[in-house]
């Protein structure tokens, strides 16, 4: 866990970063205005040496319309 435990963390934002390889799942919260393309994640377990599976992304706050686009704010 630790190799995927240091390329997480290295990612901008990540916060609270919990790492089990027996559930096989890292779980985090990123910072207030950071962001965190599923790609980005993906390859930094990739380079860590594991296979990345899927992403669940759980969020608290709200969904706004703003300019046309639908935004998340916390």
């Amino acid at each position: 866990s630790y190799g995927v435990n240091k390329a997480l963390t290295r990612l901008e934002g990540v916060e609270n970063l919990k790492v089990s390889l027996e559930k096989a799942e890292a779980t985090f919260s990123l910072a207030p205005g950071k962001e965190l393309k599923p790609e980005v994640l993906r390859k930094a377990v990739s380079q860590a040496g594991f296979t990345p599976r899927d992403i669940f992304i759980m969020a608290r706050g709200n969904v706004v319309a703003a300019d046309g686009r639908l935004m998340f704010q916390p």
